[in-house]
């Protein structure tokens, strides 16, 4: 025991730990505070042709990270409201538009693993990892069968107000018409 102005003090191993632990726990928490978060919308883009295939809104709930779609740009050919025909449990042949895509992650700073990515055309789904970037701009998504090492990764960009409004309306518009010379 130690005397501290009148009183008694007791300093115990559960106290000194405490102590020693707390300036730590406080960075740690300072520091995710501080780093960009997942958050938000993300624009996912076909590596092969450029085209936009979707918007995926991330969110956290009760510390557990999760993916949908909330926007598709079908190409031509493509249906135009698919369902997962090939998933199983509560997505089995639900429409695609706003399917969990993406489920069950915990953040580790920038990056959020533990879950699993849904591939929506066939019902596969596959462990997956998302590292953000330090700007928050760029999610790579890697999306593997038991280890990292054997997977696919992809990038997404994340989407601006301003981004979504304009991916929006440049879609919904008509495609303008040839303008011929009647001369």
């Amino acid at each position: 025991m130690t005397k501290v102005s009148g009183g008694t003090l007791r300093l115990t191993a559960l106290g000194l730990l405490m102590l020693a632990t707390s300036p730590a726990m406080l960075a740690t928490t300072s520091a995710i505070a501080d780093e960009p978060s997942l958050a938000g919308v993300w624009e996912q883009i076909d590596e092969t042709t450029g085209h936009v295939g979707a918007f995926i809104t991330m969110r956290e709930r009760k510390g557990v990270w999760e993916g949908y779609i909330t926007k598709m740009f079908p190409k031509p050919g493509d249906p135009i409201d698919p369902v997962c025909t090939g998933c199983t449990g509560d997505r089995k042949d639900k429409p695609v538009l706003g399917i969990r895509l993406i489920q069950n992650l915990t953040r580790h700073g920038l990056t959020y693993d533990g879950g699993t990515i849904l591939d929506p055309r066939d019902g596969s789904e596959y462990d997956v990892e998302l590292t953000l970037s330090p700007d928050g701009q760029t999610l790579t998504v890697r999306g593997y069968v038991g280890l990292t090492l054997f997977g696919h990764s992809l990038e997404w960009k994340r989407l601006t107000e301003a981004d979504r409004i304009k991916l929006e309306g440049d879609r919904a518009k008509p495609p303008a018409k040839a303008q011929g010379n009647n001369g």
